[in-house]
């Protein structure tokens, strides 16, 4: 089946020629419609449970005359009015099949009414009269034949319909054949039989009418779905063309006739054919539906799928248009890619930076070396940052192309193949890498966190373990941490633990070689870190990270499935005892994870507003108009005041942050110099712990004022056109706003008020 798609001039309403045309093959699944009432398929059974008895002779009933009445009034009309209202709800095979056995019970009353001389025009010939019978009942054997062929893909109760309607109308056919020949007896043992399965046809007619008439109010009854074991694959065309001023595509289908669309459409798919990339549809009313695109959009590409079976239709009067940007490969580079929950997001495939393994094969030795390297790695991101945002696939190539670089390793020890670079460091990777793709800088700065963990809540023997382990498989670690909520619970089983919850955050999670996991133990205020392999059957993802900003984060929600995990593995608590180790988790030192995570933070939000001002700069040089209408007019946006200005106080504030930023990055490595034994972490005092956490707040309270300002300000020195969605600006500050919700700001001022008036340092939380 080929559709045709037209663009439409939405100015004037007339169709533009079109110049392109692209086929998606599109998984249909074979469900039914859903029917209009009961009232057709009551009807089939009514009649056909009368003819039933009469055929097999219950309490010696032979003569069927008595039925006319049935056969003329509830099937005949009764089918024939009812099935028009199938046909209204899109249900063709519905209408098909109630109308054809309407026409059939009319017919055969026909033949059985006296007034219509039908038998009578046979006379004394009995054999013809009953042969031609035979014939009859053939005919439609057959036809229902197609009808049992087409419910394959339906359920087992039509399939079972068909099934003993065919054989109960073979049978009565072969009982008049006999009596044609003379046979009597063996007549009325073949008819008895096929009043049998006309019967058994007749009890499942009234099992899908009790079906009908109580699936809304009181319960669906089980019918057998058999569709998932008939895919199929249709051709549809999208005909389309490029306008020169809004970039805008808009379809309309006008072929609509009996064109199905999902009426649920979860797991529904469209696959490209040049990249075999699948997409994931949603409904937008009950008549059509498309690909969800960024904002709330929708892509222009329309697919009639399910999984679940039950179909509705296109009038075929109606018009629909879809409305999506578009770029220079429309095939494939709108592609919003998101998998239905529970099913893994598509990915770009990891060997398309494979160029970097060998180009990156020396790691750097010093500071300058590893900042280089990240910029190296931005400048690889920032190609197509915009284009792989909204296609939206999860970040395995990238996390690939980080690992390629060795960044995941700049903190590790030498010895086991890592930088062994401070914080600091670290801190200003994070911050080049999202410059190029916030994502990326988040995805890193997780990383950096979580890899380093049993550093400070582990024992000095656990922190190397898992060094040696991160680092010299190059591993990328993600975290099922997510402390505001108490969801993950630990108990013990035996030598080991079992954690068991849900997490509703899970950065990275999707995409990682190890995953932290961390809950309270047997319902106490205890809490245990571990690390585990991610690729285990208890860590189950959800896949359901769709957020406005970040996309490319894997951020959604995991389930932990009785994960066990060995004693001698819980960080920080003593394996024999059972119980925390005082002199690693109960000092201040072990406290050092909130933050630090919170300058990783800090960081991103500060690399991401430096990409969106130098992104904005390269528009503004190469796009932006100069204003016309200002008074003191000039030729060149670069020579307006308040475009110099803006661009200007974005620097100056910018450069402020990063430099607050730096010192206090410079605080930490200062702080992590106790980091070793339990002796040397015990060096870092509450008070020490509290002012490195003051500093962290300040930088977090400017870092998100200043990002979230300059990220949304770069669009009054840009322009207009500057928001359209394939200049991709918009995403910087999504990115910024997404992730600045993780814990109110406010409460960080408020935190360093009572720090300055009250010399108070906070009391450390999960969040302070």
């Amino acid at each position: 089946m080929s559709t045709t798609m037209q663009t439409v001039d939405s100015t004037n309403g007339k169709a533009l020629e079109s110049n392109h045309a692209v086929s998606f093959p599109a998984q249909v699944p074979k469900g039914l419609p859903p029917a209009a009432t009961a009232m057709p398929i009551g009807a089939f059974s009514t009649t056909l449970t009368t003819l039933s008895l009469s055929l097999m002779e219950w309490r010696g009933v032979t003569t069927t005359n008595v039925y006319v009445a049935n056969f003329f009034f509830v099937a005949a009309i009764g089918m024939l009015i009812s099935a028009q209202w199938e046909l209204s709800a899109g249900n063709a095979f519905g209408y098909t099949v109630f109308s054809a056995f309407g026409l059939f019970y009319g017919g055969y009353a026909a033949i059985l009414t006296p007034a219509f001389g039908i038998a009578d025009a046979y006379g004394q010939d009995t054999a013809q009269y009953n042969n031609a019978l035979g014939f009859f009942m053939i005919m439609w054997a057959v036809f229902a034949l197609t009808f049992l062929i087409a419910s394959l893909p339906t359920n087992l109760a039509y399939i079972l319909i068909f099934v003993f309607v065919v054989l109960g109308f073979l049978f009565v056919a072969a009982s008049y054949f006999a009596i044609a020949d003379g046979h009597d007896v063996s007549s009325i043992g073949l008819k008895k039989t096929g009043g049998v399965f006309c019967f058994l046809a007749g009890l499942v007619g009234w099992y899908l009418t009790v079906h009908l008439l109580i699936k809304e109010s009181i319960v669906e009854l089980p019918l057998g779905d058999t569709s998932q074991h008939f895919p199929k694959t249709r051709i549809f065309t999208c005909t389309y063309v490029f306008t020169a001023t809004d970039h805008v595509r808009e379809c309309l289908i006008d072929e609509l006739s009996g064109f199905p669309t999902a009426e649920h459409v979860r797991g529904a798919k469209l696959t490209s054919t040049s990249t075999g990339q699948h997409a994931r549809w949603r409904s937008i009313s009950p008549y059509y539906h498309a690909l969800r695109g960024l904002r709330g959009s929708y892509e222009a590409w329309i697919v009639p799928a399910t999984n679940s079976g039950h179909l509705v239709s296109f009038r075929a009067t109606q018009f629909f248009h879809f409305v999506s940007s578009i770029s220079p490969d429309p095939l494939d580079s709108n592609f919003s890619i998101m998998a239905a929950p529970g099913t893994p997001t598509p990915a770009i495939d990891p060997s398309v930076y494979d160029e970097y393994k060998k180009k990156w094969s020396t790691q750097p030795n010093n500071r300058s070396d590893w900042i280089q390297r990240a910029e190296e790695v931005a400048a690889v991101l920032a190609k197509d940052a915009g284009l792989r945002e909204r296609q939206n696939k999860s970040p395995r190539a990238e996390v690939a192309l980080l690992k390629h670089a060795g960044l995941l390793k700049v903190l590790g020890p030498k010895k086991y193949g890592g930088g062994e670079q401070p914080w600091s460091v670290g801190y200003q990777i994070i911050r080049e890498v999202a410059k190029g793709d916030g994502s990326l800088g988040m995805l890193l700065g997780y990383h950096l966190l979580w890899s380093t963990t049993a550093n400070v809540v582990g024992t000095p023997e656990q922190a190397d373990r898992f060094q040696e382990l991160i680092i010299s498989n190059n591993y990328f670690v993600g975290g099922a941490v997510n402390p505001r909520d108490n969801d993950l619970k630990i108990t013990s089983d035996g030598d080991g633990l079992v954690f068991e919850g849900f997490k509703f955050f899970n950065t990275g999670g999707v995409v990682s070689d190890l995953t932290v996991l961390e809950g309270s133990y047997n319902g106490t205020d205890d809490h245990i870190f571990a690390i585990v392999k991610t690729d285990q059957p208890g860590i189950q993802f959800s896949y359901d990270w769709d957020n406005v900003g970040l996309r490319l984060t894997e951020s959604g929600s995991v389930r932990i499935n009785k994960v066990t995990v060995p004693w001698a593995d819980a960080l920080g608590w003593d394996a024999v005892q059972r119980k925390p180790e005082p002199s690693i988790l109960g000092i201040p030192f072990a406290t050092l994870l909130l933050p630090t995570i919170q300058l990783v933070f800090s960081n991103f939000y500060l690399g991401i507003a430096w990409g969106a001002l130098n992104e904005g700069a390269t528009y503004t040089n190469k796009s932006t108009r100069a204003w016309p209408y200002g008074g003191d007019n000039k030729e060149k946006p670069q020579e307006e005041f308040y475009i110099l200005s803006t661009y200007g106080n974005f620097l100056a504030h910018l450069r402020a942050a990063t430099a607050l930023a730096d010192h206090a990055g410079l605080k930490v490595d200062a702080v992590y110099k106790s980091s070793g034994d339990a002796t040397t972490r015990a060096k870092v005092t509450a008070q020490a712990r509290g002012e490195l956490a003051e500093w962290v707040a300040s930088v977090k309270v400017v870092a998100t004022d200043t990002g979230l300002r300059v990220t949304s300000g770069v669009f009054e020195v840009t322009g207009a056109k500057a928001t359209a969605t394939k200049v991709g600006l918009d995403r910087f500050w999504r990115d910024i706003r997404t992730h600045s919700l993780h814990d109110p700001v406010a409460y960080k001022n408020r935190e360093l008020g009572r720090y300055h008036l009250l010399g108070e340092v906070p009391m450390p939380t999960w969040y302070t």
